[in-house]
């Protein structure tokens, strides 16, 4: 037996016990199940996230020199990675 068969068995007999009814499945539509939250942007289509973690202080220094340069970390960020890539003989692709 699977286990969720055997989860299945189990949540029946609950279900027995109680004289509850099993629900109806919840059927969603394409536009129901798709929920517009604050980070769906035109700008990240076809884009995937990169993150990492660091002391604090490295994330200070970074915003220190984004604010210094009057420009983003995503575009220091995009500069760190060509530089990265120029290191080791790579196409220069980041976006800066």
């Amino acid at each position: 037996m699977s286990a969720s068969k055997g989860r299945r068995n189990v949540l029946d007999q609950l279900g027995k016990i109680g004289g509850a009814a099993e629900p109806e499945p919840v059927v969603e539509t394409k536009e129901e199940g798709k929920q517009k939250s604050k980070h769906d942007r035109p700008s990240r289509k076809g884009k995937k996230a990169l993150g990492a973690h660091f002391d604090p202080v490295v994330v200070m220094e970074l915003k220190i020199l984004a604010a210094k340069q009057d420009r983003t970390l995503q575009s220091l960020v995009g500069e760190s990675l060509n530089l990265l890539f120029e290191k080791y003989e790579m196409d220069t692709i980041a976006p800066e």
